[in-house]
């Protein structure tokens, strides 16, 4: 605020005039000018509170003195993983899947699982002309009767999984559908059937395959779901299993994407032996294969010999549906080899290369939403967290319960102590933990809005954000709480 007295000053100095009135006039005019630049009416949109020297993660790691300290060893975290995949949520199913354990299934069973999660929810959808139409059991049934799964109903045969490797970024659905679905039917902008995303190259087990093969209902670490059938390439037990290996692998013979998106240039990329496109969209997290130069350099251009870059190993899916293994250069910019170390300043560097990216329910499309950009900056340093902000809550981290009658006062003196890059909880949400300036607590997060007054709550004046942004805790939620107050658990190590 001294900068604007101090511009009140020069600039009254200027016009030669000292009096009460024409000072206060002045220094209403720069204030209203600084919050126009810097707000949503002007060219750089920012939270309230927030100044545009925040969106540097430098700001942030140069007020931590322990930002390269390594919090945790490789084999810690690999402790943690497989500690996670025996955690159970409400007493059902574990917070990740461990591939190598799953054997088989009987086809009713499987039958249930397709179904459980559609039926009995209010969901909408677009009829032909664009108006929301409640979706009936009878439009359920008959999506389903098109993939052949009803014939599984009152089957006890066991189902022995296929192993498949996914060869792009691929949409989980809830259900065999790529039609938009509204949980209200106005707000279109959430795909509510929208269970997950799927990374490049991560294994999944194949359950079923719809009648048309053009869906499969599938197994990944994070869950079950429908996935476009072109989206995965069958593999080999070694092909797939070397996949898990990732978990427990901890460099030399792999590279894990650090860019928010690096998209392959075409001369860096060999064509497939059949002609096949390769994806070449490679995002944060995604883990590949490294090969020698030596071997892979006859299928480049004699024009260009890639220097500073990997040779990696970019998997796709060939003509008769099973795995074939591509070759590209990607720059050292773009990867690193093995995980990164996990550090403060790794953490805080990550996350601002989402700085400003669309906010996606689930990961859709591509992008991220807030549990999906926490699981992406923490697997490039070896982590493999659940998928749902709930599910991260329950990760054999060191955590902290915060009372929900515990007042500002406390949850600011606890906040003091916590490692930047820390989780913060609030029910369906995500933050990553910035620190404080000026008595405010920062987080960076993937977030769909939040409200700036009580006067915005009252009259539905939500600011749909659906960026990732900082902000300070002060923002509203719906129930006039704020961020601060709304935290229910910290996650740290």
């Amino acid at each position: 605020m001294h900068v604007e007295v101090l511009s009140v000053f020069v600039l009254s100095v200027f016009l030669g005039f000292f009096d009460v009135k024409s000072f206060l006039f002045v220094f209403l005019l720069i204030i209203f000018s600084r919050f126009t630049i810097f707000s949503q009416n002007g060219s750089l949109r920012l939270s309230l509170d927030v100044e545009p020297e925040m969106l540097d993660a430098e700001f942030w790691i140069s007020m931590s003195d322990e930002a390269e300290k390594i919090r945790l060893g490789h084999e810690e975290i690999v402790g943690l993983n497989k500690k996670s995949m025996e955690i159970k949520r409400d007493g059902k199913k574990t917070i990740l899947f461990n591939l190598a354990e799953f054997n088989s299934i009987s086809e009713s069973d499987l039958f249930q699982l397709t179904l459980s999660e559609c039926f009995g929810r209010k969901w909408y959808r677009k009829s032909i002309l664009d108006e929301p139409v409640c979706c009936t059991s009878e439009y359920w049934n008959s999506l389903f009767e098109k993939t052949g799964i009803n014939a599984l109903k009152d089957s006890e045969v066991l189902i022995e999984p296929k192993k498949a490797v996914c060869n792009k970024r691929t949409d989980m659905r809830i259900v065999p559908s790529d039609e938009e679905f509204s949980a209200n039917g106005y707000d279109w902008y959430n795909d509510i059937n929208q269970e997950s995303s799927l990374l490049f190259n991560d294994p999944v087990l194949m359950l079923f395959c719809s009648k048309n093969e053009e869906w499969c209902f599938v197994c990944s670490e994070y869950d079950y779901g429908w996935v476009k059938s072109d989206s995965i390439a069958l593999s080999s037990d070694n092909d797939f299993e070397k996949r898990l290996y990732f978990l427990t692998e901890e460099n030399g013979s792999f590279v894990t994407v650090t860019e928010s998106l690096y998209i392959i240039p075409s001369g860096d990329l060999t064509a497939s032996v059949d002609g096949k496109k390769v994806y070449t969209e490679l995002r944060m997290g995604e883990r590949f294969f490294c090969t020698e130069w030596e071997t892979v350099q006859v299928y480049f251009s004699e024009d260009r010999f890639p220097f500073c870059s990997y040779a990696v190993e970019i998997p796709f899916r060939k003509e008769d549906g099973t795995l074939g293994t591509a070759y590209a250069a990607v720059p050292v910019s773009a990867v690193c080899s093995g995980f990164l170390p996990f550090t403060v300043k790794n953490i805080l560097t990550l996350a601002f290369k989402c700085l400003g990216q669309a906010y996606s329910w689930g990961g859709k499309n591509g992008l991220r939403d807030c549990s999906s950009m926490v699981i992406e900056i923490y697997r490039c340093m070896g982590f493999q967290l659940p998928r749902n902000s709930s599910e991260q809550a329950l990760f054999p981290a060191k955590s902290i319960k915060i009372d929900g009658a515990s007042g500002y006062e406390q949850r600011t003196v606890l906040l003091n102590g916590i490692m930047p890059g820390a989780v913060l909880k609030i029910p369906g949400h995500v933050m990553l933990y910035l620190g404080s300036s000026d008595e405010r607590h920062y987080v960076i997060h993937s977030t769909s809005g939040y409200y700036e007054s009580e006067e915005d709550i009252a009259a539905g004046k939500l600011m749909n954000v659906n960026s990732v942004c900082v902000t300070s805790l002060d923002m509203l939620m719906g129930n006039g709480k704020t961020l601060l107050e709304s935290v229910s658990s910290v996650l740290f190590y």
